[in-house]
């Protein structure tokens, strides 16, 4: 179960094309700044499931996903490398998957429409 269920959010979180933008006094090339991505994204999707995202400066990141099922919790750990142009960052994993996020104001955004998950700065 837990494999299937790793499996199923990896595929969905493929599917989703994302991007990112800030507001800042300073955007120099029309976009987000590195230094607004960089931390920790959180978002609850219930009492005992959350996802996670950590941009680093080295443009690294880390994506946990973690669940509680049969009195445990499971997390699932993916890694990648970032990038940032204009107001998209696009994520490449190391499994060779690729999805991009938006940064609006103090939000992440994974998805849109129906399939839109919003996370918050830790």
């Amino acid at each position: 179960m837990k494999k299937i269920y790793g499996i199923l959010m990896l595929a969905m979180l493929a599917v989703f094309s994302v991007s990112v933008t800030s507001c800042s006094d300073d955007d120099s090339n029309g976009g987000a700044k590195e230094s607004a991505l960089i931390g920790t994204w959180h978002l609850d999707l219930n009492d005992d499931e959350w996802m996670e995202y950590t941009f680093t400066s080295d443009k690294k990141f880390v994506n946990r996903n973690a669940w509680y099922e049969y009195g445990k919790w499971d997390i699932d750990t993916d890694y990648g490398t970032w990038s940032l142009s204009g107001t998209t960052v696009t994520l490449r994993y190391d499994d060779g998957d690729s999805e991009n996020m938006t940064l609006d104001g103090k939000n992440l955004i994974l998805g849109d429409g129906a399939s839109k998950y919003i996370f918050y700065k830790k």
